[in-house]
């Protein structure tokens, strides 16, 4: 039985190993995008490679876009005022210029922008404030013109390469040798919302975005034509609700600690996210916490994410709702969130301690290991052979258990609806 255990541990040491090195490298990427001017008419084709990606160690953007003709030009080489006179639908703009990505650090922007996700990103085309010119940027307002009219430019293709192979399509990149996709759907939870200060309704997405080339994740959080997209839920996220209304007072607030508890591996209840206007903050605030939301609704208004428009209550003293509520330290309803408690900087420091003793204790295992096994092994002693075996047993069963603490700790805490702060 120890030899069946100790067989199985290095099989499956061994599967795991060939998954890792099997595992497909994205090495260039081909995003296909139609270029709108903001008004609606139908301008071209444009595709946008990152050559040498190799998996996100790099890379460079090329950028092309269809001629009259259907051929794809090399904007290098066509120069940043290429006329689109003649190019579809072009009456009102039919002198438009093109000025894609002008400066390098707009296609480092894409590069990164594309590394969050694994998947081509939004881009935007805007109307510059002269009238006659067009910039498509990584941004919907070009903070470089300050223009207010833009169109969104999504992806509606995708292909990718490795090495010096064929260009194939996404969804086929992904397939195992059985024509199954190894690439997991986004979760979209979607919450409709009203903002009545505003008179604006419109639904609030979260996002969570799954990247197959490196088996990590992202999340992007999107109101009102508006979005940001995050690496990890370390971050707060502030969103403009009013295009163009400029100013704080059209802001959507989503905190770090509230987006850890909307982004799970299931939607949360539409009737357990509240949304309310903080009169103390001049802003729309998003959270899972019904109290904090009638305590601090302006007039005692809060809503949740049915867009229910039911909102009523106010803050214990009766008041406005505009003053914050009196912190509590309850787990499960607690109003003091765990960067207050904590601070940033020891979240930090725990999560890195947690990363090196995972470290240590893989590489102590393996050290331990070797020097227990070999030399029973090169003896050729029966007794301290089955020894050693049942100690290297023991070493795995510990080091799988320190491996995986971190799942341990999340699920536990998903049980008892408790906050680990993001430590694991």
């Amino acid at each position: 039985m120890k030899k069946f255990l100790f067989f199985l541990i290095i099989v499956c040491t061994f599967v795991f190993s060939i998954n890792i090195v099997s595992a497909k490298t994205v090495d260039h990427v081909a995003c296909y995008y139609k270029i709108l001017n903001p008004v609606g008419n139908h301008m071209t084709d444009a595709q946008i490679q990152i050559i040498d990606y190799k998996d996100g160690a790099g890379g460079r953007v090329v950028v092309f876009f269809k001629d009259a003709n259907g051929n794809y030009l090399n904007y290098a080489e066509t120069g940043p005022n290429y006329d689109w006179t003649n190019y579809g639908e072009t009456e009102s703009y039919s002198n438009a210029m093109l000025r894609f990505f002008t400066t390098d650090k707009k296609g480092t922007t894409f590069i990164a922008n594309y590394k969050k996700s694994g998947k081509c990103p939004s881009i935007y085309s805007n109307i510059v404030s002269d009238g006659s010119t067009i910039d498509v940027e990584n941004h919907s307002l070009d903070p470089e013109t300050g223009s207010m009219t833009s169109k969104s430019l999504s992806t509606y293709n995708e292909k990718l390469r490795s090495g010096d192979g064929e260009w194939i399509n996404r969804e086929d990149f992904f397939k195992d040798d059985n024509g199954n996709s190894t690439e997991k759907e986004d979760l979209v939870c979607s919450y409709d919302m009203e903002f009545d200060m505003f008179n604006i309704k419109s639904p609030v997405e979260f996002r969570t975005i799954y990247n197959p080339t490196n088996n990590t994740k992202s999340y992007k959080v999107s109101v009102n034509q508006s979005s940001q997209t995050l690496s990890s839920l370390d971050e707060d996220v502030f969103l403009n609700l009013a295009q163009g209304g400029g100013g704080q007072h059209s802001i959507v607030y989503v905190s770090s600690t509230e987006l850890k508890k909307i982004f799970k591996d299931t939607c949360l209840e539409r009737s357990k996210i509240y949304h309310y206007y903080d009169m103390s903050t001049s802003r729309y605030t998003i959270t899972t916490n019904q109290q904090e939301a009638s305590e601090n609704g302006a007039g005692g208004r809060y809503d949740n994410g049915d867009g229910s428009n039911d909102g009523a209550g106010g803050n214990k003293d009766g008041n406005s709702g505009s003053g914050a509520p009196t912190p509590d330290l309850n787990f499960n309803e607690s109003q003091m969130s765990c960067d207050a408690l904590l601070g940033n900087n020891m979240i930090k420091v725990i999560k890195a301690a947690i990363t090196l003793v995972r470290i240590g204790a893989t590489i102590g295992t393996i050290v331990i290991g070797m020097t227990t096994f070999l030399p029973a092994l090169t003896k050729g002693d029966a007794g301290a052979f089955n020894a050693a075996i049942k100690k290297c047993i023991w070493l795995a069963v510990v080091l799988m258990l320190i491996i995986l603490l971190p799942v341990l700790l999340r699920t536990i805490g998903n049980l008892f609806n408790w906050d680990l702060c993001g430590i694991v």
